[in-house]
């Protein structure tokens, strides 16, 4: 089993990407489309996430 973890962020693409779209639709953050592409909808929906759980507010997934 690996102990890597993956970053997501802005520019990135891939299936990755899409099951973060996914998830983020599903908690009702994201409304925008699942195309595996890390943009600017995206990001919006990581910082609000970020926010509400007082995360650190970057609009990275880490």
């Amino acid at each position: 089993m690996s102990d890597a973890f993956v970053i997501l962020q802005l520019g990135f693409t891939g299936a990755t990407i899409s099951d973060l779209q996914q998830d983020l639709t599903t908690i009702e953050y994201y409304a925008g489309a699942i195309d595996g592409v890390f943009g600017t909808k995206t990001k919006k929906a990581v910082v609000q996430f970020q926010k509400q759980f007082n995360l650190n507010v970057d609009g990275i997934v880490d």
